[in-house]
């Protein structure tokens, strides 16, 4: 098993990790607040699982790693509060060989053939962000939305995925470094977790005979670089 997951080399990672620096050592303009309009951008790192249950067998992988991101937009209720919505979530591409795998209900993957597979987690929500300080400093977030979980295989002559959708709760916590007048840039952890419960395809899988009546539940934590833009109003 290998993933397809490339950064770009380790000369940008370094380029990056000092012009961060850089922008955080740099001297605090006058601060604009948090009133307004607000958008952020997030990329990042953080892993992911997602686990099936109908109630007498359960099955689950195991935590792995992939590329985070998402966008934010929101209001500024003053200036430690701000509302609004989110989009984010965690993918990983891997390629992997089933050889020597019994795959029940998926009679179509050649075993000695390698089969790309896609597992991605998203979650959209609206959000609340409480902020400690008027201008930088730690903050927390809480979202209730709606995430999916889509896990698809992809081998020659094969092709198949699985999509499922429910409820999702999203939380973060992270601190605040403003650097330019209406800019900021945060540090931010996040987790989101998704019940995703009575839905499915009717496929055959094994001891999962009717997935339409298995219960999904998924979740992932993500270590975020955050872009805060406030716009005001």
């Amino acid at each position: 098993m290998r993933s397809n997951l490339n950064f770009g080399g380790g000369v940008t990672l370094r380029y990056l990790a000092v012009g961060l620096v850089a922008l955080l050592l740099l001297p605090a303009p006058a601060q604009a607040g948090r009133g307004g309009i607000m958008v952020a951008g997030h990329l990042g790192w953080g892993s992911g699982q997602t686990e099936v249950s109908d109630g007498e067998v359960s099955l689950g992988n195991d935590r792995v790693g992939g590329l985070a991101g998402g966008l934010r937009a929101g209001l500024g209720l003053g200036d430690r509060l701000v509302v609004g919505v989110e989009l984010t979530g965690w993918g990983r591409q891997e390629d992997q060989t089933f050889a020597g795998v019994a795959i029940p209900g998926l009679p179509g993957i050649d075993p000695s053939l390698t089969t790309e597979v896609n597992h991605s987690l998203a979650i959209a929500a609206i959000t609340a962000t409480f902020h400690s300080r008027p201008e930088g400093g730690f903050y927390l977030r809480a979202g209730l939305g709606y995430g999916s979980s889509r896990l698809d295989f992809d081998s020659v002559g094969f092709d198949t995925e699985f999509e499922e959708q429910g409820l999702a709760v999203l939380g973060a916590v992270g601190h605040e470094w403003r650097f330019a007048g209406k800019l900021a840039l945060a540090i931010e952890g996040e987790a989101g977790f998704l019940e995703l419960s009575d839905t499915g395809d009717g496929k055959d899988l094994g001891d999962f005979r009717e997935l339409s009546k298995a219960d999904f539940s998924a979740n992932f934590f993500n270590l975020l670089v955050v872009l805060n833009i406030y716009l005001g109003g």
